[in-house]
C-alpha cells in the first residue's frame, strides 16, 4: 500500500461557465452554486481531498469566480503550510500564452511552473462540479499497480445519458483503454449490455512526468484545442497504450454515485435525492462528511403547525410560517410566509415567499421576494417577475435579484 499525501498535487478545475445550469451562472461560476441548502458544489471535490488526505491543492478558476474564490479562502483554510499541506486558487497570469486559459490541458499547462516547483510523483486532475465520495488513495493504488502513464476513474451509463455530453472509451480484459471519444452522439455500448457505456468521470491521475510531456507536445501543436478529453487522452492511447480505467464501483461491483450536475436536470435531480429517505449521496454521513463554510446563522424557526409532508432539508436562519412544505431544498436566510406552499423545489439564500404563494418544481435563486398569492410552476405561471423553464419544460428558474444599493 502507498501513501500519496506527500508526493501527489490535485488540480480542481473550476473555470467552466457552466452555461447550461442558464440564470445559475450569470453571477457565479458553476463550482460556486449552491448544493444542498448550504453548500457548493466544490464543496464535493474538496472534501474528497481532505478526506482522502491529498492536501497538497492548485485550485484554476476562471470565469466569474470572485464568489468561489471568497468561498475557498473563507471556509478551506484548514490546510498547515508548516506540514507542507496548500490550497492555493489559481487564476489566469499569462505566464505562458497572453491569453485567458484555453481547454482543460491549456489550463493545466499555464500553471505547470507551479506543478514543477512543488515536484510531485503523481498528478490528479479533477473537476470541480461532480458531486460524488471518492477516496483517492484508491485510485491512485490501483494506477501505480498498473504502472500506468494516465489512469481514468470510469463509471457506467444509459448510452442517452452520455450522448453529446461524456466521454466514452472503450477497454480490454484488464482495463486498457483502447479508444477515447469526447462527447459522441453515438456512443459505442459495452459488450453484452446494450443500451449502457463507460464513461469519463473527469478525474484522471497522471505520472508527473507522462503529464508534463503531453502538455509541451499539446502545447507545440497550434491545432490542438488544448483539452484533455478532445487531445490528450486519444494522443495517448495512439502513442503508447498505457492508459488504464479504474472502475468507480461498491463492494458488490455497482457503479457509485457520481453525477455531473451541470444541467439544469441534473442538478435538480441530485438535490431532489438529497431529501429522500434514503439518498444515494448522504449528507449525513459522519465518516465522509461535506464540508464547507458557511455564515454563523440562528437556527431556523418554524411555527408548530407548519406542515411538511416527504422530507425537506431546512437550513440555518429560516423562518417559516404556518405553511406547507413538500420535498424541498430551503437555503440559509429564507422567509416563507403564511399558507405559501413550496413542493418539489430548491430555494436558495435570502428568498421571501409571500403568504398564499404556491411554488412547485421551481428553483429560485437568491434574493427573490415572490409576492403574495403569485403561483410558480412549470404547469400553471402567475407571476410578473422574470423566469426561465427548462429545456425539458418540467422545472422553472427564476433568476437571482441583485439586491439594491443607494450608496452612502
Amino acid at each position: 500500500m502507498n501513501t500519496f499525501e506527500d508526493n501527489t498535487v490535485a488540480m480542481v478545475l473550476a473555470g467552466g461557465s457552466g452555461t447550461r445550469l442558464y440564470n445559475l451562472t450569470d453571477e457565479r461560476a458553476k463550482p460556486a452554486v449552491r448544493f444542498g441548502g448550504k453548500y457548493r458544489i466544490v464543496d464535493a471535490v474538496l472534501s474528497n481531498c481532505k478526506h482522502s488526505k491529498i492536501h497538497k491543492i492548485l485550485v484554476i478558476p476562471q470565469y466569474k469566480c470572485q464568489s468561489l474564490i471568497r468561498h475557498i479562502d473563507m471556509g478551506w483554510d484548514i490546510f498547515n503550510p508548516q506540514m507542507g499541506h496548500l490550497l492555493e486558487i489559481l487564476p489566469p497570469q499569462m505566464r505562458v500564452d497572453t491569453d485567458y486559459y484555453q481547454g482543460t490541458a491549456g489550463a493545466v499547462h499555464e500553471n505547470i511552473y507551479s506543478l514543477r516547483m512543488i515536484k510531485p510523483r503523481y498528478v490528479l486532475i479533477l473537476a470541480a462540479d461532480h458531486i460524488y465520495k471518492m477516496d483517492y488513495t484508491d485510485l491512485l493504488n490501483y494506477h501505480v499497480d498498473k504502472d500506468a502513464d494516465l489512469t481514468i476513474s470510469v463509471t457506467v451509463v444509459p448510452t442517452e445519458v452520455a450522448a453529446g455530453s461524456l466521454g466514452v472509451l472503450t477497454m480490454d480484459e484488464n482495463g486498457r483503454i483502447s479508444d477515447f471519444m469526447e462527447k459522441p452522439d453515438q456512443p459505442v455500448e459495452i459488450p453484452g449490455r446494450p443500451g449502457f457505456c463507460y464513461v469519463s468521470m473527469g478525474i484522471y491521475a497522471f505520472k508527473s512526468g507522462s503529464l508534463f510531456k503531453e502538455l509541451e507536445d499539446d502545447y507545440q501543436d497550434k491545432s490542438s484545442k488544448h483539452d484533455f478529453g478532445q487531445n490528450i487522452i486519444p494522443d495517448m492511447i495512439r502513442e503508447n497504450g498505457n492508459v488504464y480505467a479504474y472502475h468507480f464501483v461498491d463492494d458488490k461491483g455497482e457503479p457509485r454515485y457520481w453525477r455531473d450536475v451541470g444541467t439544469i436536470e441534473a442538478y435538480y435531480e441530485a438535490q431532489m435525492d438529497l431529501v429522500s429517505i434514503l439518498p444515494q449521496f448522504d449528507l449525513y454521513d459522519r465518516d465522509w462528511p461535506l464540508c464547507t463554510w458557511q455564515e454563523q446563522l440562528p437556527p431556523a424557526k418554524m411555527n408548530i403547525h407548519a406542515c411538511m409532508e416527504g422530507s425537506a432539508i431546512i437550513c440555518e436562519g429560516t423562518v417559516i410560517d404556518n405553511c406547507y412544505i413538500s420535498n424541498s431544498v430551503i437555503s440559509p436566510l429564507v422567509r416563507i410566509g403564511r399558507n405559501a406552499r413550496v413542493s418539489e423545489s430548491i430555494i436558495l439564500d435570502n428568498v421571501t415567499i409571500e403568504e398564499d404563494a404556491v411554488i412547485h418544481r421551481a428553483i429560485i435563486d437568491k434574493h427573490n421576494i415572490i409576492p403574495a398569492g403569485s403561483i410558480i410552476s412549470p404547469d400553471h405561471i402567475q407571476y410578473a417577475g422574470s423566469y426561465r423553464l427548462s429545456d425539458t419544460k418540467k422545472i422553472i428558474i427564476i433568476p437571482e435579484v441583485q439586491p439594491s444599493w443607494d450608496g452612502i
